[in-house]
């Protein structure tokens, strides 16, 4: 009996564990790439990577989650875009978001086709893509959900 005791917790020690969320967000940065229409922003994602390509998925969800947690600079001289959130807010909302961005993101934002870029860095590649993000529904699904404050009740 001591001997599957030890075992079970010698297991469990080296088992994977997720420290911060199940679900993962690729190493990523984002600019403004031009205007989109109303209710959208049109946003350029770079995901830094080892790999010669990123998934479309890959580009939505760090184009979702950048809205949402960083925000992003404004192009040409316009105003730099806040997030919904702060980031923080990630972590204190860990349950709603782990279910959010296992797939319910991926109604809110779109890949622009025949946007895709590739560099070489060092190693590796910065690999971009323009991606449409619904900004409105992405907001209302958010403040439907508890997760966000309206905008009405920030002023």
């Amino acid at each position: 009996m001591n001997k599957i005791l030890i075992l079970f917790f010698a297991l469990t020690m080296f088992a994977p564990v997720h420290a911060i969320s199940p679900y993962t967000i690729p190493d990523y940065s984002l600019e403004a790439a031009g205007t989109g229409v109303q209710g959208t922003y049109l946003v350029r994602v770079w995901v830094m990577t080892h790999m010669k390509s990123v998934d479309d998925v890959d580009f939505k969800k760090a184009a979702v989650h950048g809205v949402i947690f960083r925000g992003f600079p404004g192009a040409g001289g316009a105003p730099s875009q806040l997030p919904f959130t702060q980031a923080a807010d990630e972590q204190e909302m860990r349950e709603y978001y782990d279910k959010f961005f296992s797939s319910t993101f991926l109604q809110f934002a779109e890949v622009v086709p025949a946007s895709y870029a590739r560099e070489k860095v060092g190693k590796g590649y910065r690999i971009g893509a323009v991606v449409l993000v619904q900004k409105d529904e992405l907001r209302r699904e958010l403040e439907k959900a508890g997760v966000i404050k309206p905008i009405a009740s920030v002023f």
